[in-house]
């Protein structure tokens, strides 16, 4: 079990707050602290989480925020949320191949350069869509293996590449309001 309260912290890029923990010996807990409005770079890696919802309040999820989660199947991304990536641009979520549902509530996200923010999802991944949301991020999704998606009805913009290299999609439903 982790409680993680730090309100803003810098992480090196490249080296994990939690890394290794154990991807199926161990199952990994973590609650975040009302406080908390940004991560580190490399927050997750390799690690038995299950489940991350991040608090509503945090305003930007950084370049590798998760990697390598192979347990990984449910992920929140509270409507706060307005950045993606970081310097270099890279991947924000990648090799977490057991990802099943994003909750995805980020009302007006931007993607900070040319990384993607999911990479290599499977098949069974879905992206659960909330309320309010105006923009999809470039660089969305990469390799992803979904079949559909349906932005929600409200959503002014799409990104550019939003879905680059998703060969498996049948269906893509894009609302009026773009």
């Amino acid at each position: 079990y982790v409680y993680y309260n730090p309100v803003e912290a810098d992480g090196g890029y490249g080296t994990a707050i939690f890394s290794d923990c154990g991807n199926s010996v161990w199952t990994m807990s973590i609650t975040f602290g009302d406080d908390v409005k940004a991560l580190p770079s490399t927050f997750i890696s390799n690690c038995g989480v299950y489940r991350v919802d991040f608090p509503e309040g945090l305003t930007y999820i950084p370049e590798y925020a998760i990697t390598g989660c192979q347990e990984l199947e449910i992920i929140t991304i509270p409507s706060t949320v307005s950045d993606f990536g970081g310097i270099s641009g890279d991947y924000v979520f990648a090799g977490c191949n057991m990802l099943k549902t994003v909750r995805y509530n980020a009302e007006n996200a931007r993607n900070n350069l040319f990384g993607y923010v999911f990479l290599d999802m499977p098949e069974a991944f879905t992206v659960e869509f909330g309320l309010g949301i105006e923009s999809i991020p470039k660089y969305f999704m990469k390799n992803c293996g979904l079949t559909e998606i349906g932005f929600p009805e409200g959503v002014l913009t799409i990104g550019e590449n939003c879905l680059e290299n998703c060969g498996a999609l049948e269906t893509v439903t894009v609302p009026s309001t773009v």
